[in-house]
């Protein structure tokens, strides 16, 4: 018969188990949901700018004559070179346009800060898009990652270049999309006027998306909890509770070879060097490390000596 205390034991040890495992699966769930919303998100940014300047779009209520909208789409954030990649999508009036789809003559566009130059949208195009690359200052801090993030100020002007040569300013009207893969990326709604100005402003904020901080997050924890485990099976060998098996300096040693791709195949992840390093991958290396080197020196204490059996040659040889 069991001891009720065993009983209460075991009891808790089920239940911490199964709240364990409650509470990965919420979060896988929940982790997932935010990729979808991401993915989709980025997926009808995808449908906007194809259908774009076409019969499909025709709900969308043109500028006035002397204005031009333009919609920023996020396409790319690299914090390690700080650089983050827009495509910027160009909507002008109908007296801009022949035939209602073309334009009828060149439009430049300054955006800033940029190290792309002026945006230059040719006659004759339909759908005009351009790619467009930011330097944010102050530069993103990818040493924070998977928190770390930016606010980028945007200015943007417009201007009509008539065959003579000659300039029209035109009034523009800035707008942002808030999606870009593993990135959450607002725009300060109060920074643009209602109306259209020579010169718009918008500020970005840019921050990893919650799925990417989660999924960061839980493989650290895993990282630590697998450092934790190694430590105590060396343990458990030193004090010989556990018997010496030779073949667990393999698990010791592929674990420790494996954290460093797992760590740098991190969603965005960047150069090693940040906080993630110093306070958990690198204690986690060195961990293993000297578990593994416990597992050995207590092998060749403890290891059993070869033994020589009675039906070798040289022992037949022996006895004759």
């Amino acid at each position: 018969m069991a001891h009720p205390a065993n009983q209460t034991n075991r009891g808790r040890s089920k239940l911490a188990v199964r709240i364990a495992l409650i509470a990965v699966g919420v979060v896988y769930i929940l982790g997932i949901i935010g990729y979808a919303i991401n993915v989709r998100d980025y997926d009808d940014l995808q449908v906007f700018i194809d259908t774009y300047g076409t019969e499909d779009t025709s709900d969308i209520t043109p500028p006035a004559p002397g204005e031009i909208w333009l919609g920023l789409v996020p396409r790319l954030l690299d914090p390690n070179q700080n650089l983050v990649v827009l495509d910027v999508v160009a909507k002008v009036s109908e007296s801009e346009l022949v035939d209602d789809l073309r334009l009828r003559r060149s439009i430049e566009i300054l955006i800033e800060p940029t190290d792309s130059p002026a945006l230059v949208l040719q006659p004759g195009e339909v759908n005009p898009t351009r790619e467009l690359r930011l330097r944010p200052v102050p530069a993103i801090s990818y040493f924070d990652y998977p928190f770390d993030g930016t606010r980028i100020p945007i200015q943007a002007r417009a201007s009509a270049i008539n065959e003579d040569g000659s300039r029209t300013q035109l009034k523009v009207s800035l707008d942002g999309f808030e999606s870009a893969p593993g990135f959450r990326v607002t725009f300060d709604e109060k920074a643009q006027p209602e109306q259209s100005q020579l010169i718009a402003s918008e500020v970005a904020t840019i921050n990893r998306s919650f799925s990417v901080i989660v999924v960061v997050l839980l493989l650290l924890a895993a990282m630590a909890l697998l450092a934790i485990l190694a430590t105590l099976v060396a343990r458990s060998v030193i004090l010989r509770r556990r018997k010496v098996e030779a073949t667990m300096a393999g698990w010791f040693a592929a674990m420790m070879f494996a954290i460093i791709p797992l760590r740098t195949n991190m969603p965005g992840a960047p150069p090693i060097g940040v906080w993630i390093d110093f306070l958990v991958v690198l204690w986690v290396e060195l961990l293993l490390m000297f578990a593994l080197a416990a597992f050995i020196m207590s092998w060749l204490r403890y290891g059993p000596s070869p033994v020589t059996s009675d039906s070798s040659p040289d022992t037949r040889s022996a006895r004759q």
